[in-house]
């Protein structure tokens, strides 16, 4: 492409007005200052006329309002965001009806059983939550093949996993309708899994549009069969969540292999840009021993701070961890989104990376500032009585959400460099092991914020282990740019 039309492409990612209409209005006010070539030119307005300066007192946003047009990465960034706060907010409201409806015990088991199958599933997923957003673009004519593999792969895993866990009786507390219900939550667990799956694969498609509408759909339905199970007691919760899982990998999955799979596969000219199963294989170990090893973390804190400070130290904890953990999700959804346009078109990378990073900041800046400023009164709306024990501990988790964004474009980059995956998971292991020691170290002098000034030290240590390699890659970005 021209030059000139390179540059556009690249100002206009910012929102802002492209490079050769500026340097057009340059070579306009340069003609009229001369007054000697022709007189059409001499009767174009100067950058100095009191129309331009008038707009340009009103400022850059204007303009930036004015010529911004969201692209498909900032579609399916914001379909995330919009699935993540769907998701979270029905289903609050989902275990908040559950209360009134259902006995605590009920409430209880039924809640023990959907996080085992969770738990389960995610085990079982092997983190293809990133395989197929980073390869999938790259699948072509292979895609149909690429995501039944993962399908069967991790849905065999995911029946192991459920079927020794019933056989050596960690469910015999839990699971609900005896033999039935076994056979029931090795099936949900399978399905969980598709469930889980299905939305990296839209994702990788470009078409995560219409992750929100399944994710509200299934938690709207959810909200339906309360009422309706409310006679079986934990299992009519149990199902409540099941039901609805069997009619969205029905109905997606017949959409992504009737529709998308196959319009994918026919604009890529039976061609396909696969890397061999050695590096597949080694980018979903790699990046599940990352995924895996933070997960265990995240859940292994809230049980540390019970053991060592209590109870009442424990839910003290608890609304702030939960806001710790959701802040990073919001980031995740944006350098995913873009992790799938630069695969599908690499030579977009800087410029994309650069609108991520915009992107980024104005969801979480926002986030984070009013987190930090208005810690004490989020707190007392939430739970009353919290804020003068949670206050501090929710400022340092916001101040470490901002403090990891460099992290996080790092891992966009190594995830784009699918050979170098295991650096990933040297990173998160140094991070969890500074989060976990830290912890365990400053209990006695700080109590209940040593979690957060260790979350904030393992973002430090991580930002700082990742900061010179971030900068070399962008500089090779930057020049391959140039080149």
């Amino acid at each position: 492409m021209p030059r000139e039309a390179e540059n556009d492409q690249t100002t206009a990612v910012w929102g802002l007005p492209p490079a050769g209409l500026a340097t057009r209005r340059a070579s306009i006010s340069v003609d009229h200052d001369t007054s000697c070539m022709s007189s059409s030119r001499s009767r174009a307005p100067s950058l100095e006329s009191p129309r331009i300066r008038a707009r340009s007192a009103l400022g850059w946003s204007a303009a930036i309002l004015r010529e911004f047009r969201p692209t498909t990465g900032d579609v399916n960034a914001l379909s995330l965001l919009a699935s993540t706060g769907i998701t979270a907010l029905l289903g609050f409201v989902f275990w908040s009806v559950s209360t009134h409806l259902y006995a605590p015990a009920a409430v209880g088991r039924a809640a023990a059983e959907i996080s085992a199958m969770t738990l389960l599933a995610a085990l079982a997923k092997l983190d293809l939550a990133h395989l197929y957003p980073r390869f999938l673009p790259e699948a072509g004519i292979r895609s149909r093949r690429f995501v039944l593999l993962g399908y069967a792969g991790a849905g065999a895993l995911g029946l192991m996993l459920a079927v020794g866990f019933v056989a050596l009786g960690f469910g015999r507390h839990i699971l609900s309708g005896g033999a039935t219900g076994a056979v029931i939550f090795v099936g949900a667990v399978v399905l969980w899994v598709v469930f889980g799956i299905q939305d990296a694969v839209l994702l990788g498609l470009r078409a995560a549009v219409w992750i929100p509408i399944e994710n509200s759909t299934f938690a709207m339905a959810k909200l339906a069969l309360l009422f309706a199970l409310v006679g079986a007691g934990a299992a009519g919760l149990f199902l409540g969540w099941v039901i609805p899982v069997v009619a969205g990998v029905i109905v997606i999955n017949v959409y992504l292999f009737s529709r998308l799979i196959p319009r994918h596969e026919a604009i890529s000219a039976g061609k396909s840009r696969l890397p061999d199963r050695r590096t597949l294989g080694r980018f979903v170990a790699g990046d599940s021993l990352a995924s895996h090893t933070t997960v265990l973390t995240r859940s292994l804190l809230p049980v540390l701070v019970v053991d060592r400070l209590g109870a009442q130290a424990g839910a003290y904890f608890y609304i702030p961890w939960l806001i710790a953990t959701t802040l990073p999700v919001m980031v995740w959804s944006v350098s995913t989104s873009f992790l799938v346009e630069a695969a599908t078109d690499p030579g977009r990378t800087r410029a994309l990376i650069l609108r991520s990073i915009r992107l980024a900041m104005v969801v979480l800046m926002p986030c984070a500032i009013v987190l930090f400023v208005a810690a004490p009164l989020i707190l007392e709306v939430l739970a009353p009585g919290y804020a003068s024990h949670a206050a501090t501990l929710l400022r340092l988790v916001a101040v470490a959400a901002v403090l990891g964004a460099l992290s996080s474009l790092y891992t966009t980059l190594v995830r784009l460099e699918a050979r170098r995956i295991w650096r990933l998971a040297a990173l998160e292991i140094v991070y969890n092991l500074v989060l976990i020691g830290g912890t365990l170290l400053l209990f006695g002098p700080l109590g209940i914020e040593a979690p957060g000034v260790a979350l904030l030290a393992a973002a430090g240590v991580s930002a700082a282990i990742v900061a010179v390699p971030t900068v070399t890659r962008w500089r090779a970005l930057s020049q391959d740019g140039r080149s």
